[in-house]
């Protein structure tokens, strides 16, 4: 067990309302919400949870000592990630995960994109849309496109209404998610192909883990035709699995991978999010330091696929954050 005390800081919400315009998609239900603190608990003499960085920070001279893991979600801001990466690196806490130059970068999805560029990988075309003015650049693209709010995560703005076929649809998806969100809007074209997350976790001397999963529906249809939206993930109806597919990545994916962790420095577990195409190469989609830790989600499946617990993988990472300081 774990010597001191973990800060767990966690929205949650008991019903979220499933449109275009929500913005609570990547808040923790009761279930998560248990799920963590009794894995933290089996794993640390104490833990301590906050609904909110302003209720941690309230507290916040009580915790000098302590490790913050946040999963907090937010809303409405572009830089809401790094809210508490900032306020713990003000006060010297130490903490679980990205640091808020990384936490930026990923939230930018346009952004994340052209430095997953940069260490070899490969990206769907895309254009970036920030007011209707820009509606024209749509025919720089070949359809089937994906539209989806730049700086948004959890499938907030993401419907199967945004896999869209003509420039017409497209228009009136990128106008609702314009006034919803009021911020930068993503298309980018559609990559036919295998959902896989490459999970790694460690710091730019060691890299402790790394995986890939793929995930696989058992019902409703074949995930390569469509988009893993809001209206799968929250159905209760979805039965889905995990799958490890590292081998199924090849080489040169896998050491871009560990190129770009090392090269963000404090990221400590990253989820690199993509699309193996019918040629099996990986096409880039979006970088995730804030991953979800459910035993459910890429993470947790990537851990205990090699047989290791979630509490374990917990452990892991608070011990990790604290030789980071």
């Amino acid at each position: 067990m774990l010597d001191g005390r973990v800060v767990l800081i966690i929205d949650t919400l008991k019903e979220r309302d499933l449109t275009l315009q929500a913005a609570d998609l990547e808040y923790a239900d009761d279930f998560e919400y248990e799920e963590l603190v009794v894995a933290l608990q089996r794993v640390c003499r104490e833990v301590v949870t906050y609904q909110t960085p302003r209720e941690f920070i309230d507290s916040i001279q009580r915790h000098a000592d302590d490790v913050v893991l946040s999963v907090w979600s937010g809303q409405h801001s572009r830089n809401r990630k790094a809210l508490v990466s900032s306020i713990c690196e003000a006060y010297g806490i130490r903490y679980v995960g990205a640091d808020t130059y990384t936490n930026v970068i990923a939230q930018d999805k346009a952004l994340s994109k052209a430095i997953a560029r940069q260490f070899g990988f490969p990206t769907p075309p895309s254009i970036v849309i920030d007011t209707e003015a820009d509606l024209s650049l749509l025919g720089s693209l070949i359809y089937p496109v994906v539209v989806k709010p730049n700086f948004e995560g959890g499938s907030i703005g993401i419907s199967q209404r945004c896999l869209v076929h003509d420039s017409e649809t497209a228009r009136e998806i990128i106008r609702v998610l314009l006034d919803a969100h009021r911020d930068s809007v993503l298309v980018e074209e559609f990559v036919r192909g295998r959902e896989v997350s490459f999970v790694i976790v460690g710091n730019p001397d060691e890299i402790l883990f790394a995986e890939a999963v793929e995930l696989v529906l058992l019902s409703g249809g074949d995930l390569r035709d469509f988009l893993w939206s809001y209206e799968i993930k929250q159905s209760p109806d979805t039965e889905d699995e995990w799958r490890l597919v590292t081998r199924d990545l090849d080489e040169e994916t896998r050491s871009n991978g560990i190129r770009l962790f090392r090269a963000l420095g404090k990221v400590e577990l990253v989820r690199i999010d993509g699309r193996i195409d019918d040629r099996g190469v990986f096409q880039f989609i979006e970088l995730s330091p804030d991953a979800y830790l459910g035993a459910d989600g890429a993470v947790g499946a990537a851990y205990a696929l090699r047989g290791i617990a979630l509490e374990f993988m917990l452990e892991q990472l608070i011990r990790n954050a604290r030789q980071s300081r």
